[in-house]
């Protein structure tokens, strides 16, 4: 991970999940939170990643290499893996 620029485990799975085209709808449904929740973490990561919006904040995210397959466990929590 990229030790200048640090995300929240939560800001790095709302991410995550967006990056595999998840609605912040769905992000809340699989975290177990509520959608105002998700956008909360997702607004502060734009914060930290001087952008203004989902795309621009996943594509900057990726870049700096803060999202990571550690995450994959959300979308598949039977240890499958996609492929």
């Amino acid at each position: 991970m990229n030790q200048g620029m640090q995300l929240t485990e939560r800001q790095q799975q709302c991410l995550w999940l967006a990056s595999k085209g998840k609605t912040s709808r769905e992000s809340a449904m699989i975290l177990g939170v509520t959608e105002r929740t998700v956008n909360f973490h997702l607004s502060q990561a734009f914060a930290r990643l001087n952008v203004r919006n989902k795309q621009a904040a996943v594509a900057r995210a990726l870049s700096l290499q803060l999202l990571d397959r550690g995450h994959a466990h959300l979308l598949d929590p039977h240890g499958i893996e996609e492929g």
